[in-house]
């Protein structure tokens, strides 16, 4: 069982496996794969999340979590951490909001791509010159 798994389950509170599959569009084997913690894919979890018409935290929440069971031990990497029930990175560095805000305009299928390229180690070491460029885009954006 996984922290996504049990997340999702206490999401869907009293509605049965099946009830909820339906809502959601997906498969009853599906929706039995991500509670049992199997691997799913990016896409299933925003259905979920737009079901279940959560805030955008508890969006990020959810995409945390498919992150960690995505990547495993290399998830410490990333320096993330889950609070209070939402999904925060240490130190106010907010990574997966500025992933978010830069892939805001391009198509679903290319920001599932990015990422599962962050479960590579090779992309994994470079994420302080991901921060650094966001900041610079940003920066000169705001001028």
């Amino acid at each position: 069982m996984s922290e996504l798994g049990n997340r999702v389950r206490s999401l869907r509170a009293d509605v049965s496996q099946m009830q909820f599959a339906a809502r959601t569009g997906l498969s009853l084997r599906t929706i039995c794969k991500l509670e049992a913690g199997e691997a799913v894919r990016l896409s299933t979890v925003r259905q979920v999340a737009q079901t279940l018409n959560l805030s955008e935290m508890e969006r990020l929440e959810l995409i945390v979590l498919w992150l960690k069971l995505e990547l495993g031990d290399d998830f410490r990497k990333l320096n993330v951490e889950l609070k209070d029930g939402s999904a925060v990175l240490k130190d106010s560095d907010d990574l997966l909001g500025k992933v978010q805000v830069l892939l805001h305009d391009i198509p679903q299928k290319h920001q599932e791509q990015v990422y599962l390229a962050v479960q590579r180690p090779e992309v994994l070491r470079c994420v302080q010159s991901l921060n650094d460029l966001y900041d610079s885009v940003k920066a000169t954006s705001e001028l």
